[in-house]
């Protein structure tokens, strides 16, 4: 473990030697080491009797049904004194895993905690003082930029750390305490917020909570995803700071946030950073004292301390949130459907409801396999609104939607101005067969045009969840219960639209349903199942299109031309069109020449992103870092198109990135095999060239007719389409 305050400031940057740890055969327990051969990085559990009852090895093994700790588990594998003696295997929702054993008539005693403790007592002594005098010597410096220092408290072993440790190095006036309360939560938190409140009698705790129920909003929203994770704000962050605010009787505060967040707990974590200004809301800056801390260290420190914890970490939850969470493991998902399934039920209504929509024949396989947590759209939403943009010409675009605006009074943000010069263009609202038209005229640049599409978007989906409500850093805007801007203290900063792509969480969500998203589902099945292959593209810069005429079957011919045409290095294909190569394809040529074989086929990839429908559908409805199957790809990306019909193109797609460097070099779609089902993950491009870059910032400026773009719009760049 190095803590990881690394921030100016001499007491900050002392830092704590790196900490593993290591069996302790004597006493059951772990101890930890400074480094060494036989030290562990692994995280590490305790495991309870519990636990051990949930997955039936009650059957096989004698154990207390005691307080103690019994085991340990690294992952799913078990240990007893340092030796692996079971594993568990599988296991989903509705599925207990497999119990595979390695030991069998086990024996077992309670681990030694005392005496684990004892051993472990001067490093956590060290640990424990140097994190707090961090701790504190941070919060003297912050405390004059905040109105309140907040401890979030959420129930699970690493907040009750923290909490720990605040309470130790400030005085109870100098903090507040807020477990927010999404209606998520497992009833063994609920009790354990109670138990916390006894414990650490002497510290104000509050709850917050939105005033929608989770599932309310998983109906208004769709269910939130790993890409889509409305529900952290809605639910957490914007009712902490609404509460703050009531509590301190200001419109606009600046709060300091300290949370457990640990960089062990995920692959995103471990960006984070000990002290984050603005990283959640322009509003709040994070401090994380326990950032770098292992769960060895954290669950030492428990009972070192003495502290209670959440009671459903004696059941093998190896962290405690939300019941049902887009991020949660699969190994979190079995337990919870092992023990709390009756505490769920709501939440798997609207997910069944979801599977419904997307033509998906096993709701309970699609759920358990977690494929609702992929999603990145509204694709199966029931969304009435049938939102579309169209660009008139680069100062004017009209909007039109099937029902009447949700909270119209959004557009009188139009009606401002500032300084005596309009923030927003000329708008105007008409109604034409039913159909609700919003026509934008006086567009001056880029950045008004994609504001004023964001505000049509608040418009047309706000439910007045709060989210930007809490971004507006004067306390101007309000959205709840009434909508309404204080106009001597709104300064027109754009705080409650910048703070999000389309500037509605909601929008977001029902993407890509609405506005770039939305792709055309016909001509995917225009490449007989065959891809654009390495060997075909060689064949034709050297030999031509007879090249391949003579060495390629009839099918295979007709398919290696459609893709060389939205590769756009052929012309023609329609009739009486003779097929001619075009500059992009005699650049290619020369190119290739120069065996710059990956600027090829970076350039096709960025052309056949824009001119064939089955990369554009891939592209835009598709997650990073997700293996997709043939069948969910297809629910995924073609739930309109004949299963034959969708089939043959994911075919298509899959032989394209299997006989091409698209595939396992570029990363555009990495194919992998195991138990005879082939999946597809898009991996994000670590290094690209130059050449390939400019082009693809040339082929976007050309299609939004523009051609200067600055590196903060580019980030925010909400259209969806591909360039």
């Amino acid at each position: 473990m190095s803590l990881s305050f690394c921030i100016i400031g001499k007491a900050e940057r002392e830092q704590v030697a790196m900490f593993a740890w290591q069996w302790d055969r004597d006493t059951g327990g772990v101890v930890l080491r400074r480094g060494g051969e036989n030290a562990s990085p692994l995280a590490v559990r305790p495991v309870f009797y519990e636990e051990l009852d949930l997955l039936g090895f009650g059957r096989f093994w004698e154990y207390p049904r005691c307080d103690g700790v019994l085991l340990w588990a690294c992952g799913r594998r078990y240990f007893h004194r340092g030796e692996v003696v079971a594993e568990a295997r599988g296991g989903d929702l509705f599925h207990l895993p497999k119990v595979i054993l390695k030991v069998r008539n086990l024996k077992i005693e309670p681990v030694d905690m005392a005496g684990c403790v004892e051993r472990n007592a001067d490093v956590l002594e060290d640990l424990c003082h140097n994190t707090m005098d961090a701790l504190r010597a941070i919060w003297e410096r912050e405390k004059r930029k905040v109105d309140a220092t907040v401890v979030a408290f959420s129930g699970g072993k690493d907040s009750a750390v923290v909490l720990d440790l605040v309470r130790r190095g400030l005085a109870p006036r100098d903090f507040f305490v807020v477990f927010a309360d999404t209606t998520m939560e497992l009833s063994d938190t609920y009790d354990f917020v109670k138990k916390a409140e006894r414990f650490w009698g002497d510290v104000a705790f509050y709850r917050a909570r939105s005033h929608y129920d989770a599932t309310e909003t998983w109906r208004l929203f769709g269910p939130p995803s790993r890409i889509l994770r409305w529900c952290c704000t809605v639910h957490k962050t914007a009712p902490t700071i609404l509460l703050l605010r009531e509590l301190l009787g200001r419109s606009s505060i600046r709060l300091l946030v300290i949370d457990g967040c640990r960089r062990e707990e995920s692959t995103q974590r471990a960006r984070y950073l000990a002290l984050s200004p603005n990283a959640k809301h322009v509003t709040q800056t994070n401090l994380r004292p326990i950032l770098d801390w292992t769960s060895a260290e954290v669950w030492l420190y428990t009972f070192w301390r003495g502290l209670p914890f959440n009671r459903a970490y004696r059941f093998g939850l190896p962290r405690v949130g939300c019941a049902l969470c887009p991020c949660a493991s699969a190994w979190h998902d079995t337990i919870i459907g092992g023990k709390y399934r009756q505490e769920i039920a709501s939440l798997l209504k609207p997910l069944y409801e979801y599977c419904k929509r997307s033509n998906t024949s096993v709701a309970s396989t699609f759920i358990a396999a977690r494929n609702w947590s992929k999603r990145m759209g509204g694709l199966w939403l029931d969304d009435d609104a049938k939102f579309a943009v169209r660009d008139i010409d680069e100062s004017s675009f009209k909007v039109s939607l099937s029902r009447d605006l949700s909270t119209p009074r959004w557009l009188s943000l139009v009606a401002r101005n500032d300084g005596g010069h309009r923030p927003f263009p000329t708008v105007s609202v008409t109604k034409d067969d039913g159909r609700v038209i919003i026509r934008i005229e006086g567009l001056r640049d880029h950045t008004q045009r994609r504001r004023m599409k964001a505000l049509i978007y608040k418009a047309a989906y706000c439910v007045g969840c709060r989210a930007c409500e809490v971004e507006c850093p004067s306390g101007a805007l309000s959205v709840y219960p009434v909508f309404s801007i204080n106009s001597e203290l709104c300064n027109r900063c754009f705080a409650c639209i910048d703070f999000c792509e389309d500037g509605c969480l909601r929008a977001i969500s029902f993407k890509p349903a609405v506005g770039g998203g939305s792709v055309r589902q016909k001509g995917v099945d225009r490449y007989r199942t065959f891809g654009l292959r390495e060997a075909w593209l060689k064949t034709y810069f050297a030999h031509g299109i007879e090249g391949i005429g003579t060495t390629l079957g009839p099918d295979q011919f007709r398919s290696c031309l459609t893709w060389l045409r939205e590769a756009e290095i052929l012309t023609g294909g329609r009739a009486g069109q003779e097929n001619k190569e075009t500059e992009i394809g005699s650049a290619l040529k020369r190119l290739i020449e120069q065996r710059k074989d990956d600027v090829v086929w970076d350039v096709i990839w960025i052309n056949l992103a824009r001119n064939s429908p089955l990369i554009k559908l891939f592209v835009t409805r598709t997650s990073w870092n997700i293996p997709y199957t043939k069948e969910h790809l297809k629910n995924v990306t073609m739930p309109d198109v004949k299963p034959r019909t969708a089939g043959n193109a994911i075919n298509a797609l899959f032989n394209l990135l299997a006989e091409s460097p698209l595939g396992e070099k570029l990363g555009y779609g990495v194919l992998h095999s195991e138990k005879r089902k082939r999946t597809i993950t898009r991996k994000p491009r670590k290094r690209v060239s130059e050449f390939s870059l400019l082009y693809c910032l040339y082929r976007y400026g050309e299609a939004v007719k523009r051609r200067h773009f600055t590196v903060s719009e580019l980030k925010k760049m909400t259209e969806r389409e591909p360039p």
